[in-house]
């Protein structure tokens, strides 16, 4: 979570980087690119990413090093067949017609950023993978340098690819690849010393018959994954085609901050799923309902407190990580935000369902989150701008959050709507000051109405969040366990 922390502080220095160094249409272009390699990056992981933790954890001993050699092999051909494909694609896009559309434009008039792109999106598959490995080999250390590594990395070669060339995003593209290729490297090596301390197991399977069955088990967590990018990224391509390539640039930057809370906490959560894991193979129930209850609450009760700081001071935040030119996405960043946490507790209970061997469920509930958020996108954004996807998002998560902690009560974790719902409730009050005010005085009111409604409704306790924060230092293990 540490690490991760400095990532984004990482993200957020080259965001900066970038907004006073290029055009806001040239941001634009590389805000589509990003999405463009998200896209790409879901589409080649196969869902392996999200299941490689529960398939190890789950594993014998001797077995879970070929799971992750059979992962790494599949990876490996994904990466030479979809290079192949780049190479195809960026000889014929010469041949294509002028057309209105920026972004497109902007590909057939530089063919080379389809190499680009698929070196980005490569480059972020590949170390998604290994980090979800070295989470199920419970190597979390060399899975946190390895994140901290490449973010400082990264604002080191991007600052030089500025300094390179402010008149077209090529250099950057490269320097952001290269960070991810340096990291998957070193990842590499660190899980062949790992092999060689544990000693080579012969597995019982083949390679192609451990990726046969990996892929039987992820494939319902990968339509998930495509679904929830659909969700969470394709609003800014909407935004892009019907309010232009400078509006998207201002919306996909402000998505940063909620991006940057949804990572960090995400990144604490890294142990949920294995160690729920655990606890459903020792038929421990009530354990995993207290387990469940309180991640829920603890990361509502951090997250929602995070959120509202930002909304307190949003405007000088803004100034500050970007400029003043993208002042216009204040008041959706504050929507943005509440949809990142509610998307917290959805994670949480979708991990839960996978837990459970329920991951058919999670793709057919995000399924419907997908055609909401869709729908309200194409409605509200002509209405309201950029305002209406973020009234979008939160209508869409909260849709999926209801339904998967419903689904998680009828397959046998108990956990209590008081505890998934009482946080939401608490904050929807406590953020009408900071969002309908101006004086600082009413708006920081609204996080001391947070703070002591929350304790005294028992959304958190103390107790609890000194134990979340002793949690960050170097432990034992006893925390988790307690």
């Amino acid at each position: 979570m540490l690490a991760i922390l400095v990532s984004m502080a990482a993200l957020l220095v080259t965001g900066k980087m970038v907004t006073v160094s290029f055009s806001r249409d040239l941001v634009g272009i590389l805000a589509l690119m990003l999405v463009s390699a998200d896209f790409l990056n879901v589409l080649f992981s196969f869902g392996l990413p999200v299941s490689m933790p529960r398939l190890i954890a789950a594993a014998e001993m001797r077995e879970r090093r070929a799971i992750a050699d059979g992962a790494i092999i599949l990876l490996g051909w994904t990466v030479a067949a979809s290079g192949m494909v780049a190479v195809l694609l960026t000889v014929s896009v010469r041949f294509l017609p002028n057309l209105s559309v920026d972004f497109i434009a902007a590909l057939v008039s530089k063919p080379h950023y389809l190499i680009l792109l698929w070196l980005l999106a490569v480059s972020g598959t590949s170390r998604d993978l290994f980090m979800s490995i070295l989470a199920g080999l419970d190597l979390y250390s060399t899975r946190a340098v390895s994140v901290a590594m490449t973010s400082l990395l990264q604002v080191a070669l991007v600052a030089g690819a500025v300094w390179l060339d402010r008149e077209s995003i090529t250099w950057l593209v490269l320097a952001m690849s290269l960070s991810y290729i340096i990291a998957v490297l070193w990842m590499g090596g660190k899980l062949g010393e790992s092999g060689r301390e544990g000693g080579r197991f012969r597995p019982a399977f083949s390679s192609s018959r451990g990726i046969r069955s990996m892929l039987r088990f992820s494939w319902p967590l990968y339509a998930n994954q495509l679904l929830t990018f659909f969700y969470q990224r394709f609003d800014t391509v909407l935004v892009s085609a019907l309010m232009g390539l400078a509006p998207a640039a201002v919306f996909e930057m402000v998505k940063r901050l909620p991006m940057i809370m949804a990572r960090i906490f995400g990144a604490g959560l890294t142990p949920y799923l294995p160690h729920l894991t655990r606890l459903i193979a020792a038929d421990d129930s009530s354990g995993a309902a207290r387990l469940a209850e309180r991640t829920a609450r603890i990361t509502a009760g951090m997250g929602y407190g995070a959120a509202l700081a930002v909304i307190v001071f949003r405007e000088p935040v803004i100034r500050a990580l970007f400029s003043g030119a993208y002042l216009s996405g204040a008041g959706t960043l504050a929507l943005l935000l509440t949809s990142a946490v509610i998307a917290l507790q959805t994670g949480i209970m979708g991990q839960t369902l996978i837990a459970l061997g329920r991951g058919m469920a999670v793709t057919a509930i995000n399924l419907g989150m997908v055609a909401v958020g869709l729908a309200l996108n194409a409605t509200l954004i002509p209405l309201f701008g950029m305002a209406g996807a973020g009234w979008a998002s939160v209508t869409a998560v909260a849709f999926s959050g209801v339904l998967q902690a419903a689904w998680v009560r009828r397959h046998g974790i108990p956990a209590r709507w008081s505890f998934v719902l009482l946080p939401h409730a608490v904050f929807a009050l406590a953020c009408l000051p900071p969002l309908y005010s101006d004086g600082i005085a009413l708006r920081l009111s609204g996080v001391a109405l947070f703070v002591t409604l929350g304790f005294a409704l028992g959304v958190v306790t103390p107790g609890e969040m000194r134990q979340a924060v002793d949690a960050l230092r170097p432990s034992d293990g006893k925390t988790m366990e307690s």
